[in-house]
């Protein structure tokens, strides 16, 4: 229960985060509503492109007390939906950082003012993480990401489980930028993309942990629920899909 006490206080910061199409590689597609990046580029080779396959968000976060600003919260949370997708990688970056990727000039990978977590011809990285979701029964498909700028530090959740699967510290001054990449992938990956999950207005995770309690970490001893309370198939794991419908009930 401390766990998903954890996920449900990280989770009670929930922000829209949007891409900027202005801050991408040409080979990624930002979806209208700026919540799905998509790459169709092909496999490395040949016409390899000369910078990160990455989309950045519009809305960037600093810890006030570095900027003479006093009060307010520093902490932010949002999901990303990465389905079974086999190569992809997420988190935040610095504004350093995403200027160079309109300036086109970034390399691969950038050697500061990154921090992710990632997946890699279905390995996890860093091998923290791989090592801890190989040993959950159901690799996470929504992954939550919470922003700490008080205490230094971005955590990952798996949505379905409740549970943290990494924690690494941020040191910045500068602010910092949510971000996609699709990955490069193999041609059976091709069209695979990234989509973030609209903010929810009512605590799936309760629910969640009402009726289908679930131990990270510890296989489970029964398939999860694949339908709600009034018959609608759930979609991801949130209840939400990307365009924010909800497929369960309070």
């Amino acid at each position: 229960m401390a766990l998903q006490s954890d996920f449900r206080r990280a989770r009670s910061y929930m922000v829209p985060v949007t891409l900027d199409p202005s801050y991408k590689l040409p080979e990624c597609t930002v979806s209208e509503d700026g919540r799905t990046v998509q790459n169709k580029h092909p496999s490395p080779g040949p016409t390899f492109p000369s910078g990160a396959l990455i989309a950045v968000g519009k809305e960037g976060f600093w810890a006030r007390k570095d900027h003479g600003s006093e009060g307010g919260v520093c902490k932010w949370y949002w999901e990303v939906e990465v389905g079974n997708s086999l190569d992809w990688e997420l988190g935040v970056l610095s504004e350093t950082v995403r200027n160079r990727i309109r300036q086109g000039s970034l390399e691969i990978p950038p050697e500061g003012g990154f921090w992710v977590l990632g997946r890699s011809e279905g390995r996890y990285h860093p091998e923290k993480a791989d090592t801890l979701i190989w040993s959950w029964y159901e690799k996470p498909t929504v992954v939550g990401v919470h922003l700490d700028l008080e205490a230094g530090s971005l955590s990952f959740y798996s949505v379905s489980a409740m549970g943290l699967i990494l924690e690494i510290p941020v040191e910045c001054s500068d602010k910092v930028y949510p971000f996609l990449s699709p990955g490069y992938t193999e041609e059976r990956d091709q069209g695979k993309s990234l989509s973030i999950c609209p903010p929810s207005d009512w605590d799936f995770p309760q629910k969640l942990a009402v009726s289908w309690p679930v131990n990270p970490g510890t296989p489970k001893t029964g398939g999860q629920p694949s339908t709600s309370n009034n018959g609608e198939e759930a979609r991801n794991e949130t209840g939400l899909s990307a365009t924010g419908e909800t497929s369960l009930t309070l």
